[in-house]
């Protein structure tokens, strides 16, 4: 995101602040390893509280996942656009 961005956007533009978006997949793939965790060393009893926290935070990193693509795509968008505006 950060490189496209770069490229995309001036220095001074609020897109580029967006390149932190990234960290929420990965904060949210650490809690879903947590509630995995934690099923596991419960196991063999069922840890219904767990497996619904891990299920929520796989959710959500995906969601911010797909965000994230998105948001890769507008920079090379960007990145492309910026590029064609040079060479005219």
């Amino acid at each position: 995101i950060s490189y496209f961005f770069k490229k995309a956007f001036p220095e001074n533009s609020k897109w580029r602040m967006l390149n932190l978006f990234a960290i929420f997949p990965m904060i949210f793939d650490l809690m879903e390893n947590r509630g995995i965790a934690t099923m596991i060393h419960s196991y063999p009893e069922q840890n219904y509280s767990a497996a619904y926290f891990a299920s929520i935070s796989n959710q959500l990193k995906w969601s911010f996942e797909t965000i994230a693509i998105l948001l890769i795509l507008i920079g090379m968008a960007g990145a492309i656009i910026n590029r064609n505006k040079k060479i005219k």
